[in-house]
């Protein structure tokens, strides 16, 4: 089974990556159970260029997290 990832945004506040699927467009949430989950870095990492991201005061943030769940992921 592949682990899951959660984009959240920042560490002192609750807002997390979410996909609408009737939509078919990503948002940012304040509610973990509506966030997105990913089967893999890559996949999360596919999203930080979405516009609600590139738009996002969180942006810088979100990329971190990204970057740090890859660094992991790779074992370093």
């Amino acid at each position: 089974m592949k682990e899951k990832y959660v984009i959240k945004t920042r560490n002192d506040e609750d807002e997390y990556l979410a996909y609408c699927s009737h939509k078919d467009q990503y948002y940012l949430s304040d509610s973990l159970q509506f966030a997105e989950e990913y089967g893999s870095v890559e996949d999360a990492r596919k999203w930080t260029d979405v516009q609600v991201l590139k738009d996002s005061k969180y942006k810088c943030d979100i990329y971190k997290i990204v970057q740090a769940l890859e660094f992991v992921a790779r074992g370093v």
